[in-house]
């Protein structure tokens, strides 16, 4: 699904009336799930790396290889088995991002690099979509939900400086915009099959999960020698 999918479908999902949601605001909701997404489900990248000079630091690093990606693995030489395995992680610096190894390599030496990158979704003259189709709706439902819950707030500012008359409208459309994001948002934990951190009984704040300030005991039976006279080991009064 290209770029122009998600921004179609974003408003057909939404269904605003009144002309709050602009285009801007549709890919910026696009964007802000993509990055969630990536954060959620990170794309793996597997590069064949050339290291440029002898030692433990490379002043070059693969393709799509950014500070925030995660080094899964580095093999070094490659082809073995099974496979012979370096550390390696970002070298960050003031300039360039390199690459630190925890063995001397030589010059022209050949790694092979398992690492995460963020998805792209992209149009231009090269358009460009990372994501999975099995997760495709799973992000148009996250960008909707981030839509969805900015079209709540806004009614409920407007409830606040409307009259009485209207101010119940707008209370309402408040209230279904956040009912549908929060709608929204557990659709698309379920497409990725990760748990939602804000749903109801998994978070610290949850009502579920809050202790009760009172307790229900059962007490113990005791005896009654007014009207059980045979009960073990009660004194005759």
């Amino acid at each position: 699904m290209s770029l122009a999918d998600y921004q179609a479908l974003l408003p057909r999902l939404v269904r605003e009336q009144a002309s709050h949601v602009t285009s801007s605001d549709i890919d910026r909701v696009i964007a802000s799930a993509v990055r969630q997404y990536s954060e959620d489900v990170p794309r793996q990248l597997v590069r064949d790396f050339t290291w440029d000079t002898a030692g433990f630091i490379s002043t070059t690093v693969p393709t799509d290889l950014t500070e925030h990606s995660v080094i899964l693995q580095a093999e070094y030489p490659v082809g073995q088995q099974p496979a012979s395995l370096v550390g390696l992680l970002q070298y960050v610096t003031e300039g360039p991002l390199g690459l630190l190894c925890e063995t001397s390599l030589p010059a022209g030496a050949l790694l092979r690099i398992t690492f995460t990158a963020e998805h792209e979704l992209v149009q231009g003259t090269t358009p460009k979509d990372t994501i999975p189709a099995k997760h495709r709706d799973g992000v148009a439902a996250y960008a909707a939900h981030l839509l969805c819950r900015e079209l709540a707030t806004l009614y409920s500012a407007e409830r606040e400086s409307s009259i009485a008359a209207d101010g119940s409208n707008s209370e309402s459309r408040a209230r279904n915009y956040a009912f549908r994001a929060r709608e929204f948002r557990s659709a698309y934990y379920a497409t990725i099959g990760v748990a939602d951190p804000m749903a109801s009984g998994t978070g610290g704040n949850s009502a579920s999960s809050a202790t009760g300030a009172g307790a229900v005991v059962s007490w113990g039976s005791r005896a009654r020698p007014s009207w059980r006279t045979n009960d073990a080991g009660v004194n005759e009064l």
